[in-house]
């Protein structure tokens, strides 16, 4: 028989196709052996292990860690997105067995919710390998959320029962610990360091008079410093801090006292305001004309004094709120109720200022 040109064409054809056929046949033989496999060891209960053994059977590159991520992400997406179509490139139904694995995963983790959304994205249609497996495990599942959901309701509504009197606990849990940290100064002086919100707990208890430097000439939200001094005329001891922390505690002679001392007198400590100023954040941001404003501004930055006040300057030309300009008390008071601690406060500054 002679071969003519056509038929060797033919020929290499065929080989070619029958060498394809048979490549075809192994690797189905090949991929359908580690598929079983994989069912087996979802069977046993071994996820974690199936799931590495189903994502090396469907990526051509093992190592790839990127190759293997868009698997994981892919499997869930087509049924996310119900796009069954693209599911050609995976062997049988892999991305059914995908899911049902990190469902399985998440319900042993008692992440309800999580495993109970994602085994949900198995279609009810479904009937390959593991159907029966699958259909149980989702009920399964599915009312154990619904128990957690229930469970975690009930928590709720404990919780809300029982805040205030938590609350109540935790508030005088932190005030005992607030005065047993007081108590802890009572013997001691200031010292280098110290929280300026604790001095008037120390022995000098306190303090006489108290001034506060600014830098004034900064730019809008400049951070900066804030010097807080105190005298103790009686004791003769000045501290001085710096943004809340004392820097420095001197004894000072009578002299040195009485050159100091201009006409101040203890109103109250008011700690809020130095958590406010010093400790807070926001508090040591200068704003925009923040020192030049003279009506609005803030009570307890620029007329209330942490610890007294003036009274041998002139009281209008320390007045940020023009109170000479009101007849009653309790008008300016209700003019300015967010600045003052109550009306007794507005009072106070009412009638100091209109001396």
């Amino acid at each position: 028989m002679e071969w003519t040109k056509g038929k060797k064409v033919m020929a290499v054809i065929c080989g070619i196709a029958i060498l394809f056929m048979i490549y075809g046949i192994v690797h189905f033989i090949i991929m359908n052996n580690q598929y079983n496999k994989v069912i087996e060891v979802i069977k046993q209960g071994d996820y974690t292990r199936a799931e590495e053994m189903l994502i090396d059977m469907n990526v051509k590159h093992k190592d790839d860690n990127d190759e293997r991520s868009y698997f994981r992400l892919r499997s869930v997406l087509l049924y996310e997105c119900k796009d069954t179509e693209n599911l050609e490139h995976y062997f049988a139904d892999s991305a059914i067995l995908y899911i049902y694995i990190t469902a399985m995963e998440y319900y042993n983790d008692n992440k309800f919710e999580f495993a109970s959304n994602r085994i949900n994205l198995v279609p009810e249609n479904y009937s390959g390998a593991l159907c029966e497996e699958i259909k149980t495990s989702k009920q399964e599942i599915n009312q154990r959320y619904e128990e957690y959901k229930q469970e975690l309701e009930k928590a709720k509504e404990e919780y809300i029962r029982t805040l205030p009197e938590r609350m109540a606990k935790e508030a005088e849990e932190k005030k005992q610990k607030l005065e047993e940290e007081r108590a802890s100064y009572a013997d001691k002086l200031p010292y280098d360091g110290m929280s300026e919100l604790f001095i008037e707990y120390t022995q000098l208890g306190k303090p006489d008079k108290y001034q506060r430097t600014k830098k004034d000439d900064v730019s809008d939200n400049e951070r900066y410093d804030i010097y807080d001094t105190f005298y103790w005329y009686d004791k003769g001891y000045v501290v001085c801090c710096l943004n809340g922390n004392v820097r420095s505690v001197s004894k000072e002679s009578t002299e040195t006292m009485e050159e100091n001392y201009s006409g101040y007198w203890i109103k109250e400590f008011d700690s809020k305001v130095i958590n406010s100023d010093v400790f807070s954040k926001d508090g040591r941001l200068k704003e925009k004309n923040s020192t030049r404003s003279s009506s609005g501004s803030s009570h307890s930055s620029h007329s209330k004094p942490l610890y007294g006040y003036s009274h041998g300057d002139s009281n209008h030309s320390s007045d940020s709120y023009n109170v000479h300009d009101y007849d009653d008390p309790e008008d300016f008071y209700y003019d300015n109720e967010d600045d003052f601690d109550g009306i007794d406060d507005a009072e106070t500054y009412f009638y100091d200022h209109n001396d």
